[in-house]
């Protein structure tokens, strides 16, 4: 006999059982992995130890939520572990196609970043005063001085001797020119070639031996030309450092604890030095480029002293742990991008991205084992970076052992990670059989 029911009728009761909770809303969630208890000291075993070769292979069926029992579980271990250094890379003066990276404590690229920034703005305004100022006007005239009186002597000497030969001695864009004085004033070519061959002989032939009397004293001349440009060449770049050298020892002071920033520091300093000319002129408006002239023909030399911060740590609270879901091959390991300039491809150290390895660089990084062979680089490329231990960021072309012109190999980063593959057992086993290099990872 069917018969109707109401709720109190069918509400079942727990007799003898109390709760602190009104609702399971008001329960924290578990972090804990429930019965697994031999998977989880096998898990732990491989956490703690730190020596090359014990990463760790997490197997089972799809579906059983073990990637969410493994990431709750890891970001708990995290927090107990340091934070990792943060990474840059910065220009290399000695090989342009080479950059650098530089590695800071955690939360200091940022910082480093921003006062790499701020250093060349003060720089140039310190610059700007300082061979504007009439103390900088003053020793160049000095200088200049001596130097002009020997150079007068020198030009009366040569003005002199042309002028005895029947001469006038000029300066062209291609150089010196000696011009035939006829009737008290130069002539020209086309003078010239109205004169009797006769005359135009003895004018040549004047002009030749006047020519071997010059070489001397002309030679003298642009030796004093060029101490004149030493001697204002070695004013500038001491004016230049008595003026940064304030602003340059405060920021290498700030990161004297790292010699490869000081470093980078003073190749900056003297880098400055050397391209004082179009540093000065700043903000200046640019010429167009002309249409012949490759691109990056003319290159702004403050671009050189940014900074490329890869990895910033400053907002963790303990070692990474990145899980990596579409594990291509650059947002693994990063890329070089490039830009179009004029119908070609060009690059440089601020278009180097970094991929989820550094970011995960000094904790965990999870990736289901099925994207580590959507390409073949990939697999082995994870492989090479845990065997070296270090990560290299290469252009495409190259991964596959072409030759590439006007590229860029930046300084590989040391790699200090906890790799955790997820994937089926039936996986496990192939790649344990079948890879020799699988089993001493």
């Amino acid at each position: 006999m069917v018969q109707e029911l109401s709720y109190k009728d069918v509400r079942g009761t727990l007799a003898g059982m109390e709760f602190t909770c009104d609702s399971s809303a008001d329960l924290m969630p578990l972090t804990e992995i429930i019965g697994q208890d031999r998977a989880l000291r096998a898990l732990q075993f491989g956490l703690k130890i730190e020596s090359k070769g014990f990463n760790v292979f997490i197997s089972g069926m799809p579906g059983t939520g073990r990637r969410t029992a493994i990431i709750s579980y890891l970001e708990e271990v995290a927090r107990g572990r340091p934070i990792p250094d943060d990474w840059c890379y910065v220009y290399n003066f000695r090989d342009p196609n080479k950059p650098n990276a530089l590695r800071l404590n955690a939360g200091s690229g940022s910082v480093f970043k921003k006062d790499m920034e701020l250093f060349v703005t003060e720089m140039q305004r310190a610059l700007s005063v300082a061979f504007e100022s009439e103390e900088y006007s003053r020793r160049r005239g000095e200088t200049l001085k001596a130097i002009e009186a020997e150079r007068d002597e020198v030009t009366k000497q040569v003005n002199a001797l042309a002028g005895n030969s029947g001469f006038l001695l000029q300066r062209s864009p291609i150089g010196l020119m000696l011009i035939p004085i006829q009737n008290g004033r130069p002539i020209n070519e086309q003078e010239f070639a109205e004169l009797p061959p006769q005359l135009q002989a003895q004018i040549q032939e004047r002009r030749e031996t006047l020519q071997g009397e010059l070489l001397g004293p002309l030679k003298q001349f642009r030796n004093i030309e060029g101490k004149m440009a030493n001697a204002i060449k070695d004013l500038n770049r001491s004016v230049a450092t008595f003026a940064q050298e304030p602003i340059s020892s405060v920021l290498k002071d700030k990161f004297s604890l790292s010699t490869e920033v000081v470093e980078y520091i003073e190749h900056v300093e003297e880098d400055i030095l050397d391209n004082l000319q179009t540093i000065l002129q700043g903000d200046a408006p640019q010429q167009p480029q002309l249409p012949f002239q490759m691109p990056g023909a003319r290159k702004d030399p403050r671009e050189r002293y940014i900074v490329n911060l890869i990895v910033d740590n400053s907002e963790l609270k303990g070692a990474p742990v990145i899980m990596e879901l579409n594990p291509t091959y650059s947002r693994l390991f990063g890329a070089i991008e490039k830009e179009a300039q004029f119908g070609a491809l060009v690059t440089n150290y601020t278009m180097i991205k970094a991929g989820s390895a550094h970011s995960a660089n000094g904790g965990y990084l999870l990736v289901p084992v099925e994207g580590l062979f959507a390409n073949p680089l990939i697999y082995e490329t994870l492989k090479r970076a845990i065997s070296n231990e270090e990560l290299e960021i290469e252009e495409s072309p190259a991964r596959f052992g072409f030759m590439l012109t006007g590229t860029l190999s930046p300084e590989p980063i040391p790699f200090n990670t906890k790799v955790i593959i997820v994937g089926d057992p039936q996986v496990y086993q192939i790649l344990f059989a079948m890879d020799r290099e699988f089993k001493e990872l």
